[in-house]
């Protein structure tokens, strides 16, 4: 029988495209997670069908090159293209059903990602804060700070 310690501590990916860089005025166009648990992996890709409704900004497309035709669908049969409503509730869903399993949340500049889907959850009365996981990893963090050891070379 395996124990808590004999367990790898489960952890959710996330990342996030945005119309902007204000989840006030901007919206999710995609979202997609990964929770990898004891050597399972489960995925979650959406695509918010509506995102055309919230004129996208130009510090958007700077950030994530994203070319405007390719957005018209989902990128593979892997991805939920879906009306914004279904599209926060189809991931909300994915978060309550593996919210028990993780423990760390994983994502590179973690926090601008989950201030648009509070503000995502929160456009349809839906709590998440109890659904994220607490401990939090970002890379970019990480990686400057061994830039500022002096670990990483400065051109980085």
């Amino acid at each position: 029988m395996k124990t808590k310690e004999d367990v790898m501590a489960g952890y959710l990916i996330l990342d996030t495209e945005t119309t902007g860089l204000d989840p006030k005025t901007h919206g999710l166009i995609t979202l997609s997670m990964v929770v990898e648990t004891d050597s399972k992996r489960k995925i979650w890709n959406g695509l918010n069908t509506e995102w055309r409704i919230k004129s996208i900004d130009a510090s958007a497309l700077k950030v994530n090159n994203f070319l405007l035709s390719e957005l018209s669908r989902a990128p593979d049969a892997s991805w939920q293209a879906l009306d914004y409503e279904n599209f926060v509730y189809s991931f909300v869903d994915f978060l309550v059903e593996h919210s028990e399993q993780v423990e760390f949340l994983v994502g590179m500049n973690v926090q601008f990602d989950i201030s648009f889907i509070k503000k995502a959850c929160e456009d349809f009365n839906i709590k998440i804060d109890s659904l994220l996981p607490r401990k939090q990893i970002d890379p970019l963090v990480f990686a400057s700070c061994l830039k500022d050891m002096g670990l990483l070379p400065e051109n980085m």
